[in-house]
């Protein structure tokens, strides 16, 4: 036979409220926070590995809001970047270029040979567009290829070996800019002895296809597996902060 006593009735009593109005809100604040940062070391991770990085400010524009209400029904903590083209890596797109089409880096302006596809690494300092200084004097030749062994030859003698070609009814090079490796000056005119055109930024394109590249999705779907173990380590936690049930 069970028998409850008045006095434990009133424990008891006390002790539901007690974790209603302490234990309860604190584990679940404390639960959908905790998820949120696993979340982010989850999708920092990714982008670490899926993407070819310059500098971590794509890693650290992964920002967490917590949870800071105790009312239950309006709590919640989000996870996300502050930066604009995450969400066009996250779901995909279209970027569109200006004048001349948008500048896509290629494998050589990052050291890597032609067969390199896709590039896996950053371009070089000399070749990323905010460092080039175009070289090549504005002339008006007669002929697409006297202006291509002027650009060429302009290139070399200032030392601004960057130039811009823009393909006209399809002859020569695509459209982009171009690095002039190599070559010298020693005949008079003409295609200067031993230089290459190298291709480091194609803009043969006016728009160019971003495809989805998920980051943020599959951290969150990892982080919520993890859950229901966070929140029972919060609750047992509150538990025995506020020594609710301790006789039961």
């Amino acid at each position: 036979m069970l028998e409850i006593s008045a006095e434990q009735i009133r424990r008891l009593e006390q002790d539901l409220l007690n974790f209603r109005e302490r234990a309860y809100p604190f584990a679940t604040r404390f639960t959908l926070t905790n998820t949120a940062f696993r979340a982010r070391e989850f999708a920092q991770r990714n982008i670490e590995d899926q993407m070819v990085l310059r500098r971590p400010f794509a890693q650290r524009s992964v920002q967490v809001e917590r949870a800071r209400t105790l009312n239950v029904e309006q709590q919640e903590a989000r996870v996300g970047s502050t930066a604009d083209f995450m969400e066009t890596q996250e779901f995909g797109g279209r970027e569109t270029g200006r004048r001349h089409g948008h500048p896509v880096p290629t494998p050589y302006s990052a050291g890597q040979g032609r067969r390199a596809r896709p590039r896996t690494r950053v371009p070089r300092r000399r070749h990323r567009v905010g460092s080039i200084t175009l070289g090549g004097k504005r002339v008006r030749p007669k002929t697409p290829g006297q202006r291509l062994v002027l650009l060429a030859r302009s290139a070399i003698e200032s030392g601004q070996r960057h130039v811009f070609w823009q393909q006209q009814h399809g002859f020569g090079p695509r459209t982009g800019i171009y690095y002039i490796a190599g070559g010298s000056l020693r005949r008079s005119r003409g295609w200067p002895r031993g230089a290459k055109m190298q291709l480091v930024h194609d803009m043969s394109h006016g728009s160019i296809t971003i495809p989805r590249n998920p980051w943020l999705d599959p951290a969150v779907v990892d982080a919520q597996r993890m859950m229901p173990q966070i929140y029972r380590d919060a609750l047992v936690f509150q538990l025995d902060r506020h020594g609710i049930f301790v006789d039961w």
